[in-house]
């Protein structure tokens, strides 16, 4: 049996940094140390930072001192500030691609953009966007959801999860274009995210079976799997 693997394969720079600086945190920090939700979405990782002592919480109330971890995926501005306001250590490992939408969205936000996001609503990454823009941003994912986007005379700006596929983006902006002429686009995906989809995408053709290596909580992991889909089998393993 022969096995290839795509030529962009692996975790992106982000997730390295935020897995580097969430092990420095566990290794340094005199006081106990929390993370917001997971560092990253995969369970082996989160299962080993666990096995070092940092607990997993769901919000900056659940923890009285000590070091509070903000994932890679990002958060609102108003929860680094509570959690400042507790005279936590707040080490923040947001991905830079992550924070650089921030910076978009707000100062979209301040030209009193309407802000389209696509992405999944229930995302720590998408909710996290929100609140830096939260009366201008609209959340959507699926082509059916772009009817039920107010229709506005104004600006209108469109953004996206980072783990969104770019083919996907590319079929989402058609429909959008027509309800919105006006529409300025920023393509907000992830350098990363893009070369891995591509050259999975270039190899499933000759491929018998392809396998995706991530956790099923991983938006990246699900994104390669439905880009290489076809007539294929395929599998999403290694994160149980």
């Amino acid at each position: 049996m022969d096995i290839f693997l795509p030529e962009y394969a692996g975790v992106c720079v982000g997730v390295k940094l935020a897995i580097k600086l969430a092990n420095k945190s566990a290794e340094e920090s005199a006081g106990p140390v929390f993370i917001l939700h997971e560092i990253v979405h995969n369970t082996h990782v989160v299962k080993d930072l666990a096995n070092r002592g940092v607990k997993s919480v769901d919000a900056v109330s659940e923890v009285d001192r000590g070091t509070l971890i903000i994932s890679a995926h990002g958060v609102a501005p108003e929860v680094i500030k509570e959690a400042r306001d507790k005279n936590l250590e707040v080490v923040d490992t947001t991905c830079p691609l992550v924070s650089k939408i921030h910076r978009i969205v707000r100062n979209l936000a301040d030209k009193n953009y309407t802000i389209l996001l696509l992405g999944e609503e229930s995302h720590d990454e998408v909710m996290g966007v929100q609140g830096w823009a939260k009366e201008h941003i609209h959340i959507f994912h699926k082509p059916e959801e772009i009817d039920r986007l107010p229709v506005v005379s104004g600006p209108v700006a469109l953004v996206s999860q980072t783990t969104q596929s770019i083919k996907y983006f590319d079929e989402i902006l058609a429909l959008l274009t027509v309800k919105y002429p006006q529409l300025e686009v920023h393509n907000t995906i992830c350098d990363a995210t893009e070369k891995r989809q591509t050259s999975a995408l270039e190899i499933a053709g000759d491929m018998d079976v392809m396998i995706t290596v991530g956790s099923t909580t991983s938006a990246n992991s699900r994104r390669l799997q439905e880009v290489s889909a076809g007539s294929l089998p395929q599998f999403l393993s290694g994160g149980q």
